[in-house]
């Protein structure tokens, strides 16, 4: 018999992610400890106004804590366009901090989306990520991710361009998130994910 590895939730939302999540931060570290879990990521939609109270509550349940972002990319923090799909917000990469510095870099990316980007959600764009990107690691999001929501309305090469411009700024740290959430769209993503690979 095969023994069962662990599994690690890296994309999760708080009641932070508001309209968006309803789970409680305390609750998550102990629903992780209860499963059995060694690690728990926290990745709230453009704020981390949950981390400190996840890192302790994941430190007082014996669970290690991911820190983490989920963040609204755009083109241009700066430009204020209105368009049919403002409110929903840009498209999002999850980033996750793997030392104090990665955290460091999450701090400075959610304050410049709030200080600089703003415009119905907290973005960042491109050159601010490229400043920011050491220590972290980048999952592509699930349907409102770059690269998904590239690929949908652009069609594959306009997602393998998104692939590759993401990788010449994280490396061997970008990777493509996987979500099985039944939804249509998320099956026709997945249905493709190997013409975009």
């Amino acid at each position: 018999m095969s023994e069962i590895k662990p599994f690690v939730h890296l994309h999760v939302h708080s009641e932070y992610s508001l309209l968006e999540a309803a789970c409680r931060v305390k609750g998550i570290a102990k629903k992780a400890a209860g499963y059995g879990m060694p690690a728990v990521a926290l990745t709230d939609n453009g704020n981390m106004f949950g981390a400190i109270e996840f890192y302790f509550a994941c430190k007082d349940n014996n669970v290690k804590p991911i820190i983490g972002l989920d963040a609204y990319i755009c083109e241009n923090r700066f430009e204020k366009k209105q368009d049919k799909e403002a409110s929903l917000g840009p498209r999002r990469l999850v980033l996750l901090a793997k030392s104090f510095k990665g955290y460091q870099n999450l701090c400075a990316l959610s304050s410049i989306g709030y200080q600089e980007g703003f415009y119905w959600k907290p973005r960042i764009d491109y050159e601010t990520l490229r400043e920011f990107a050491g220590d972290l690691i980048c999952l592509s999001g699930s349907l409102r991710g770059e690269v998904s929501d590239c690929f949908l309305k652009e069609g594959t090469e306009a997602a393998k361009a998104k692939i590759r411009q993401l990788k010449e700024i994280f490396g061997e740290d970008f990777y493509l998130e996987i979500n099985r959430m039944g939804l249509p769209k998320a099956i026709e993503v997945g249905k493709d994910r190997k013409s975009v690979v």
